[in-house]
């Protein structure tokens, strides 16, 4: 089966964009191939190699490297000051607000990231499996 690597990721970028992701190509020679969002909580860069071995035998290899958006850490970092500053002048009340209001982003934060790399994975399986499938049934018509 030719597997491209282009082929390949144009067809993910078009899966994961009808499902609600914005998704982009790698505008330079970045070390990333596509650059995914979902929402405005987070990004994934995405990189893939296909590996040729031999015959209609390949390997497709993904890499992702996921976090949240700048604004989310400069947040959070001014939130964490907050509450130190508010723990020194002896007012828990607001030092624990605070800390209640870093865990809950960081919550929302992590479970918007989860569901972009279960939209990854799902689609990248389901592309995988249609091709398995055509290849398999290109090898049945020539036989």
């Amino acid at each position: 089966m030719a597997l491209e690597k282009y082929r390949l990721l144009k067809e993910l970028m078009q899966q994961l964009s009808s499902r609600g992701c914005a998704v982009g190509w790698n505008p330079t020679t970045s070390s990333w191939d596509l650059k995914i969002r979902r929402g405005t909580l987070g990004i994934l860069w995405l990189r893939m190699v296909v590996e040729h071995h031999g015959g209609p035998k390949r390997l497709v290899r993904f890499s992702a490297k996921m976090k949240p958006q700048p604004a989310i850490s400069w947040a959070m970092a001014i939130m964490t000051a907050l509450a130190v500053i508010a723990g020194l002048l002896r007012s828990t009340a607001g030092a624990a607000l605070l800390l209640v209001m870093i865990a809950s982003l960081w919550m929302v934060v992590i479970r918007v990231q989860d569901r972009l790399e279960t939209a990854v994975v799902n689609t990248s399986l389901e592309i995988a499996a249609h091709l398995e499938k055509q290849s398999t049934k290109r090898l049945f018509k020539s036989a």
